[in-house]
């Protein structure tokens, strides 16, 4: 079994490395882009991976701060379709206590604070069998969203739909409302069914006072749009046992397509099947 610090470790030295995959294909792929790596832990903690200046992508000749997001427990193999969806963080368990997620936070000066745009990224590799190495990664499809829609589809999501014109049965049930000033009580919830769940509860999908919930491989859902019916299409919550991750988080999962919706910037970078990287220090 991995231990929480070995994990950690495992997390940081891949996202050191996507990041400098990351960057070198942005700079093959967009040419007027100019990157800074943020250095400094202060800025890091307060949601700034990097600066990134780019008229092609932001429409304008200012840097902006970036929060590089990538799916790198689920890369997929090129040619497959991948994952179609990726995970906003809402909230999770850290040094024993609760912290809010980077997509609701409301921080004005701390965690999370200094983020303008995230850029999610996807990773596509040579061989599955390889693991998620540099030389194996052989494209990283890319979405850069502002962070104030991504705030305002997971704090009220079936309004955004609304708003958005891609929900129109608005008489479907009762949805979940500023999930922001609720989150960390939405935590304790989502925590305290789950527990429930094991104890006894053996069917896939159940209901517990009129709310239907979905229990699979360690984690329970529940429909934010729809809380009376876990299937309804749309984003969902999902919270993951610390049996299966150990700060036991609480997440929104948002489709690809939702992501397109709302996204300034969007391509896959592909690597050349002659290109080599350089060698970072």
């Amino acid at each position: 079994m991995v231990s929480n610090i070995s994990r950690r470790s495992y997390d940081h030295r891949n996202e050191k490395m996507l990041t400098t995959v990351l960057i070198e294909l942005l700079e093959r792929h967009v040419p007027d882009i100019e990157i800074e790596v943020t250095e400094g832990k202060i800025d890091q903690l307060r949601g700034s991976d990097l600066k990134i200046k780019s008229n092609k992508i932001f429409d304008d000749d200012d840097y902006h701060v970036v929060d590089t997001k990538a799916a790198q427990d689920y890369y997929a193999v090129e040619g497959e379709s991948g994952l179609l969806t990726f995970a906003m963080e809402l909230g999770s368990i850290q040094r024993n206590q609760f912290q809010e997620g980077w997509a609701i936070s409301k921080d004005v000066d701390g965690y999370y604070s200094a983020t303008e745009y995230y850029l999610f990224q996807w990773i596509f590799v040579k061989d599955k069998s390889l693991g998620l190495i540099k030389e194996n990664i052989s494209s990283i499809e890319i979405k850069v969203v502002p962070k104030k829609e991504i705030y305002k589809l997971v704090n009220n999501p079936r309004e955004f739909l609304i708003k958005n014109q891609l929900l129109t049965d608005i008489e479907i049930g009762y949805p979940i409302r500023e999930i922001s000033t609720r989150v960390e009580n939405l935590y304790k919830y989502m925590a305290e069914k789950y527990e429930e769940s094991i104890d006894g509860i053996t069917e896939k999908t159940f209901k517990i006072t009129n709310l239907q919930y979905e229990k699979k491989n360690k984690n329970l859902y529940l429909s934010p749009i729809c809380l009376e019916n876990v299937s309804y299409k749309g984003p969902k919550i999902v919270y993951t046992s610390p049996e299966k991750k150990v700060e036991a988080p609480l997440n929104m999962t948002v489709s690809k397509y939702l992501l397109d919706k709302i996204s300034i910037y969007k391509d896959k970078l592909r690597i050349d099947e002659n290109q080599v990287f350089s060698i970072y220090n």
